[in-house]
């Protein structure tokens, strides 16, 4: 054996580590002993005394302890291994495409889908278990966000997938070290780049391993959705509709995409686009198709595309579109007591409207008023060119006369600057009567420590979608984001689009500030939700950015940004806040974003006018939120009865596309016994129509109302269109993290991994010689220096 090896002791726990070949050791030793030996013997040829006697012990100790010395005795300590477990956070992408089944399961059977595999292969008890006894287990779900609950196999359904979005906010969680394994399809309908986010896991210390759930490919199939750019056009105003065709393995192929109208068809030849291998392989294409009528009503568009000779489904490849025409246009007033560029920018948009006459008036000063009137068809000295406008002092509304002239009011701040107390209870009777509109564009229009504010907020109480907070203060402020009620609102399809369907991916300002609430009133609907953190990309005039995170389900807010409420034949919607104003800036920044400002008011203005009442006259008039429903999504259903029939008992139905029928309760609102309200979720495509009964004792007996109760249903959900599953995503975030990409076939490779880099990280345990204290030092020389004593004594040297 060399002097660098180590020999096994026969006495237990020791090791020996000679300095050189233990034949050397030994020979040295024994010729040493020998020595002594020798210079003992020679030594009894004279007198040897009792002292001398004694040296010959203590020399052959002393030779044999430097034997043991040069064999290197030492000891093994203990393992170097950390004693605490090694974080392990688990990611399980619980959005719409993972319900697809075409996943083969461990055994023999049909395919199971994504998520089920991923609960019951790799997330089963036992497999759990034995991970939580070597580590710190975090288990999550995501959809837009990340969940510390783990739906049902049926409710793993979100329509958005930020699995970038995931994996960033599982490292930041995880406080730097430890492992992240994302159980995924890859499917991500969230902005950001995969590589960075891999170097931000690997700058944390944190490897992100990955499991590609699902096949790269699917059957041919061609998807079609439609919807109006604007669901309410004036009469000779142009529009369009906008069509969206997805196509899975159909890249570069052509077809036939078919408008039907009024009897006739139109048809023109599409070419599919190459694949996006970015979306999997797939690929989309939108048209945009011009419509205008002259003539008020409501029109209805079916647009189909030809199904490809291998498509085997062909039941998504068509959709019916409502348009509703109204003949004049919207008489808008806009208030304000408190001028601030809400007001100003607000104004704008509306004013490059062609559909609305707008009149705007300001208290500048306590002394001075302004009043700005664009497009009105008003005579006199108030007429201006579309494009302009002239100033002059001029009063407010004092009548419930003067203010029906308005089909929507919109109120700023200050109002105890400009209104009477007579003429805010005016305009309550404007509401609650004459079915009025009213926007509070800036929170609470008026302030209740000032004269005359007081009265204002006692008469305008029993209106407001929500119940103000005592405090005169604002809150902080913080980015809108559409529930999943205002992802389908008119007001926020521009946005919508513009986002590609993810809300929480906006980006867009923030507002200033936001009034406090203390709750919502029963019967508000929360459109957009207020709330904060994260970073937006667009921060106007070089101000801090704030962000937010996307949330289908709603948002949680202290109360909600933008709310609507029906009082009475009227409806209120208030924007709880200020700062909306700086969306219009955000055209610089990011071009897909041009024109949401404007298109919220002018959508917004919009569907107040046309599409949150009946006609007034009718005795029963029905409503419709939208003629156009995203399945899944939110109808809201409002039925005026007046005159004869304002006390008789009516119910609902929903006629569905194949002809089945669903009741529809109707509820009565608090204060406003003449208008019932009742709330559809569509759980099909198709067009729906919704029927009213009760008029007579006739069971077959339908109320005919205006505008009728038709609307079209559509499934605009990403997840379900695109489902291919994107392992170049997952490969990139695990190997740009120094990660594994996982066999999905192998759920057991995860614990063989970790126990690996657990072994890895485990500090070998170095041999400690035992002779290496200063104790055996003294000992040792101590030894050598009563024997040269003993034998000085002894009279020998």
């Amino acid at each position: 054996m060399t002097g660098t090896g180590w020999t096994p002791s026969l006495l237990a726990g020791l090791l020996f580590r000679p300095v050189v070949d233990p034949l050397w050791v030994g020979l040295l030793t024994a010729g040493a002993v020998g020595l002594a030996g020798w210079a003992w013997r020679r030594g009894r040829d004279g007198e040897v005394g009792a002292w001398t006697r004694l040296a010959l012990p203590l020399r052959l100790a002393g030779v044999l302890g430097v034997g043991l010395l040069l064999m290197g005795p030492s000891v093994m300590p203990e393992s170097g291994e950390a004693p605490t477990p090694t974080p392990l956070t688990i990611l399980v992408d619980a959005s719409a495409s993972m319900q697809t089944a075409d996943v083969p399961p461990p055994e023999t059977g049909p395919a199971v889908s994504r998520y089920g595999y991923a609960r019951s292969a790799w997330l089963d008890d036992a497999r759990l278990a034995a991970l939580r006894r070597e580590h710190d287990v975090r288990l999550y779900s995501f959809g837009p966000r990340l969940s510390a609950a783990l739906p049902g196999e049926d409710e793993a359904d979100h329509r958005t997938s930020d699995v970038l979005g995931g994996v960033a906010e599982a490292v930041n969680l995880s406080g730097g070290g430890g492992h992240v394994v994302v159980l995924s399809d890859g499917r991500h309908s969230a902005g950001g780049d995969a590589a960075a986010t891999a170097r931000r896991a690997a700058a944390a210390g944190v490897k992100v391993h990955t499991v590609t759930l699902g096949g790269a490919t699917r059957a041919t199939d061609l998807a079609l959705e439609a919807r109006p750019r604007q669901p309410y056009l004036m009469a000779g105003e142009p529009g369009q509709l906008d069509v969206r065709l997805d196509a899975v393995n159909a890249a570069g192929r052509g077809t036939t995409l078919r408008v039907r109208h009024d009897g006739r068809e139109t048809a023109r030849r599409v070419s599919l686009p190459a694949a996006d291998h970015a979306a999997g392989g797939n690929a989309s294409l939108s048209v945009e198709l011009p419509v205008q009528h002259d003539e008020p009503g409501l029109y209805v568009y079916e647009v189909s595309v030809d199904a490809l000779p291998d498509e085997p489904e062909a039941n998504n490849n068509a959709a019916t579109v409502f348009l509703e025409v109204t003949a004049r246009r919207m008489r808008v007033l806009v208030l304000e007591g408190r001028p601030y560029w809400d007001t100003k920018f607000l104004s704008q948009a509306l004013r490059r409207d062609e559909r609305v006459a707008l009149k705007q008036i300001t208290q500048v000063t306590p002394e001075r008023r302004e009043r700005i009137v664009t497009r009105t068809e008003e005579a006199g000295p108030d007429a201006s060119p579309p494009e302009g406008g002239s100033a002059s002092a001029s009063g407010v509304p004092e009548t419930l006369a003067d203010w029906s002239a308005y089909d929507v009011v919109v109120l700023g701040r200050g109002m105890e600057h400009v209104l009477s107390v007579a003429s805010a209870d005016a305009l309550v009777r404007y509401v609650s009567e004459g079915g009025g509109r009213v926007v509070m564009a800036r929170g609470r229009a008026y302030d209740p420590g000032r004269p005359g504010g007081g009265a204002l907020g006692r008469a305008w109480s029993v209106m407001e979608p929500v119940v103000w907070s005592s405090s005169d203060g604002q809150g902080a402020g913080g980015v809108l984001v559409p529930t999943e009620y205002g992802q389908t609102h008119p007001a926020f399809a521009r946005l919508m689009r513009a986002t590609d369907g993810a809300p929480g991916l906006a980006s867009l300002p923030t507002l200033d500030e936001a009034a406090a609430i203390e709750s919502l009133k029963p019967g508000t609907r929360v459109l957009a939700g207020l709330t904060a953190g994260g970073t937006r990309r667009f921060a106007p005039r070089g101000g801090l950015s704030v962000g937010v995170e996307g949330n289908e389900d709603g948002v949680e807010t202290s109360g909600g940004g933008v709310v609507e409420m029906g009082y009475g034949r009227g409806r209120v919607v208030a924007v709880t806040g200020q700062g909306l104003w700086r969306w219009s800036l955000a055209t610089g920044a990011d071009e897909d974003l041009a024109g949401v400002y404007d298109a919220f008011w002018s959508s917004l203005v919009r569907w107040l006018v046309m599409g949150a009442e009946a006609d007034a006259g009718a005795d029963v008039s029905l409503r419709l939120s939208g003629r156009s429903v995203e399945l899944g999504g939110v109808l809201t259903v409002t039925v005026v009865q007046r005159g004869a029939a304002e006390d008789a008992e009516l119910s609902a139905e929903v006629v569905g596309p194949d002809g089945s029928v669903t009741g529809l309760s109707l509820e009565r609102r608090a204060g406003a016994a003449t208008r019932r309200v009742g709330a559809y979720v569509p759980t099909a495509t198709g067009v729906h129509t919704v029927r009213l009964r009760g008029l007579d004792e006739t069971p077959e007996s339908v109320v005919e109302t205006s505008g009728g109760g038709k609307f079209a249903v559509y499934d605009g959900n990403a997840e379900r269109r695109r489902t291919a599953a994107d392992p170049g995503l997952m490969r990139r975030l695990a190997e740009g993290s120094g990660g594994r990409v996982l066999d999905p076939r192998e759920p057991g490779a995860l614990g063989q991994l970790l126990a690996a880099e657990r072994a890895a990280r485990v500090v070998p345990p170095v041999p400690r010689y035992v002779w290496d204290r200063w104790g055996w030092l003294v000992l040792l020389l101590g030894g050598f220096g009563a024997e040269w004593l003993l034998r000085k004594k002894g009279g020998r040297w």
